[in-house]
């Protein structure tokens, strides 16, 4: 069982490293990637763009927010071998921050 998790990271990273057309370290996570990979790998389309531009006016997100969102769209694009960033995926990558805020919230009550 470890083994085809290890295999399926290891195609996901080989995909992304495909993707992207342009080699990034295996070592290299989305989490860490700066703003400027952001902006490089993290490609939306316009449905997107505008779905990330509403939940950023509707909950009131950081530009630090958006880049986290885009990073988690990211990695579920990969999870999905799928080359571009889809709606859904930035669909679920909000729905996984609002839980956080709430999380958060509800630690501090």
């Amino acid at each position: 069982m470890v083994k085809r998790a290890q295999a399926r990271q290891e195609k996901k990273q080989e995909k992304r490293e495909e993707t992207n057309g342009q080699a990034i370290s295996l070592a290299m996570a989305n989490a860490r990637m700066t703003h400027k990979q952001i902006e490089k790998f993290c490609k939306l389309d316009s449905a997107g763009e505008l779905m990330l531009k509403q939940a950023m006016t509707e909950f009131g997100l950081s530009a630090r927010a958006h880049d986290k969102i885009c990073k988690v769209a990211r990695t579920i694009a990969d999870l999905a071998s799928m080359e571009n960033i889809a709606p859904e995926h930035i669909a679920e990558a909000i729905s996984y921050r609002k839980l956080e805020r709430k999380l958060q919230i509800g630690l501090f009550l």
